[in-house]
């Protein structure tokens, strides 16, 4: 029978006491050590070693209570309270997602335009460093050093995909939106003046229209004097187009904020002449690019159409990109309309000091009204 009478219980430097159980005694046959806060605690072990007691704690569990002690010196914290803390962070992690296949799941089920959807997916390809990493376990330092690493062109096209999409994560639960606080914005650029038609060049695209296409002479002048996205305008059909103006669903808003554009007079005008006697007739009329396109081209715009064969105008002008939203914006500001009122009527995204500085003075008052003035040539039924 073995015996423990000669252990005795040892102070050590940190203050706690060792007992020293020699290989002859130890159930693993090799010479084994406990740690104790006190020696009051020590010989109360080896009496349970006696007795036949004591728990069996393996020398490498001890030696790592002792190191994690180490690690802890300084902090006020015990074991058990980083044992505490590195159980929330793994349950944390066990809930949360994989940022791959976060990714994933905003691109495919956000409820956006296509063009914004390749947006979105390029973001997420700028984030492979951190695909395979649960997003609670990425900090708001590790964020801001990754996103640090991208062109300045990429920081400032991607930033803003980047904020929504952790705010998002967020709102699921699977990581905190403060984490993205530690990340820079861009700088700002400098706002570019809007390049919108002039008078001109919009009376012969819709007299050209009516000319040889007289359907999407209506559907031009929806777009330049309602300021609908051609993407919305594309989701509506003139059973949107009531008494008093054009309604716009959540569903077929860009921004998933239903909206109501009250109509104005050339607005009224070309709806009376234009209108379908089919209310669920869409907006745009069936095969709308191409038949843009050939307009465009037989007007002098440097495009290239399907139904023309080529681009009869290589050397000609290029045509404004969203041309007839732009157009609207800087008319209506022209001729009096309240900026502020075109972040809610008309569902602009930015914000009212960008709207001013891009519309304001990009047409002058006469231009506008020019433009405002502009009627069909028949009259309506």
């Amino acid at each position: 029978m073995k015996s423990f009478a000669g252990l005795k219980p040892k102070e050590i430097k940190s203050g706690r006491w060792q007992v020293d159980v020699p290989a002859s005694l130890s159930d693993s046959g090799k010479r084994e050590r406990y740690w104790f806060p006190s020696r009051a605690k020590a010989r109360d072990y080896i009496e349970k070693l006696s007795d036949g007691e004591a728990l069996a704690v393996s020398p490498s569990l001890s030696a790592e209570v002792q190191q994690a002690l180490k690690l802890l010196e300084g902090t006020g914290a015990s074991l058990v309270d980083a044992a505490r803390l590195f159980r929330e962070r793994f349950d944390k992690d066990a809930e949360s997602e994989i940022l791959l296949r976060a990714g994933n799941l905003w691109t495919a089920t956000a409820e956006i335009e296509e063009v914004t959807r390749r947006s979105y997916e390029r973001t997420i390809r700028f984030f492979t460093p951190f695909h395979s990493r649960s997003l609670a376990g990425i900090d708001g330092t590790e964020l801001a050093a990754l996103l640090a690493t991208w062109s300045r062109g990429t920081y400032r096209e991607h930033y803003g995909n980047a904020r929504t999409f952790w705010g998002w994560c967020a709102r699921k639960k699977w990581c905190l939106a403060e984490t993205f606080n530690h990340v820079e914005q861009p700088q700002r650029r400098k706002i570019k003046r809007a390049v919108v038609l002039k008078p001109e060049q919009v009376e012969q695209l819709l007299r050209k229209a009516e000319e040889v296409d007289p359907e999407m002479a209506g559907a031009y002048a929806i777009l330049l004097y309602s300021g609908l996205r051609k993407g919305e305008a594309a989701r509506m059909t003139w059973q949107d187009v009531i008494e008093d103006g054009i309604r716009v669903s959540d569903e077929q808003a860009k921004l998933d904020a239903a909206r109501f554009i009250p109509w104005n007079d050339p607005l009224r005008a070309w709806g009376e002449v234009f209108r379908p006697d089919d209310p669920e007739t869409g907006l745009l009329p069936a095969n709308f690019e191409n038949r843009d396109d050939r307009i465009r081209a037989l007007c002098g715009w440097s495009i290239s159409s399907k139904l023309l064969g080529g681009n009869p105008n290589p050397r000609g002008p290029v045509f404004p990109r969203n041309a007839w939203r732009k157009t609207n914006a800087s008319i209506m500001v022209a001729s009096g309309y309240p900026v502020q009122d075109l972040v809610f009527v008309f569902g602009h995204s930015e914000g009212i000091e960008t709207l001013r500085r891009r519309y304001v003075g990009a047409i002058t008052k006469g231009d506008a009204h020019r433009i405002l003035d502009l009627r069909p040539t028949r009259l309506a039924a």
